[in-house]
């Protein structure tokens, strides 16, 4: 299968070289042209035990190649919208540079082309990017998979999750989708792509709530002589 990803940061990364590892055809793709270099040369932007190597193999097997050429992305079946979400000093996210780096792909991709978005993006973006594929005539199916990868455990998290979750117009499985990760042995929850896209929100969520709550009884233990 001919995959192409876009954004090159930590999830992207992982996406590409996860799914090269699983046998498919990847193009990673960034605009920055010093970034692609450096993968070229097997440098990571962002440390993941293992993940060099995996990704230098796939590499020498031609299962993996590094562009900042959009044409080169024309022909991929399926298209991860992989961005991280760019947030300024008061972490306020800027959904709207996304949304401008997937118009100038999209305009690249073949019209049937499928597209599953994994970038940290607000409920309701799923709409957005439809809109821009169809706005180019693109008939393809947008999908929500609502990334969980742990920085520093990542590998294990793509290949040995407890679950995928993954969003659809209708809720329904996706064949496509089924296919690119064939080779994980997870069970994929199939749900509406806002379900999918609040579930990113509420993983979030909860994990600051797991944090606030162990600082909380971190200091009540300190006042009362308890060990945490």
């Amino acid at each position: 299968m001919k995959i192409g990803v876009g954004g090159l940061w930590h999830l992207g990364v992982m996406y590409a070289v996860g799914l090269a590892e699983l046998g498919h055809e990847v193009i990673a793709y960034d605009p920055d042209f010093a970034a692609i270099e450096g993968f070229q040369n097997g440098e990571l932007r962002v440390f993941e035990p293992g993940l060099q190597e995996i990704m230098l193999n796939n590499i020498r097997k031609r299962n993996l190649r590094f562009t900042d050429v959009l044409t080169d992305l024309a022909n991929v079946e399926l298209f991860i919208l992989a961005y991280d979400t760019p947030v300024d000093d008061l972490d306020n996210a800027d959904v709207d540079y996304v949304f401008s780096e997937f118009r100038q792909i999209a305009e690249k991709l073949d019209k049937e082309a499928h597209v599953m978005v994994s970038s940290q993006l607000p409920v309701g973006s799923s709409e957005v990017i439809t809109n821009i594929l169809v706005g180019f005539g693109n008939s393809g199916r947008i999908t929500v998979q609502p990334e969980n990868l742990r920085l520093g455990k990542a590998l294990d998290s793509f290949f040995h999750p407890e679950r995928i979750v993954v969003g659809t117009t209708d809720g329904k499985s996706d064949p496509v989708i089924s296919k690119a990760f064939t080779g994980i042995e997870a069970p994929i929850v199939w749900m509406h792509s806002k379900s999918a896209e609040v579930t990113k929100h509420a993983l979030n969520s909860f994990l600051a709530t797991s944090v606030t709550f162990m600082g909380e009884l971190s200091e009540i233990c300190e006042k009362v002589g308890a060990d945490a």
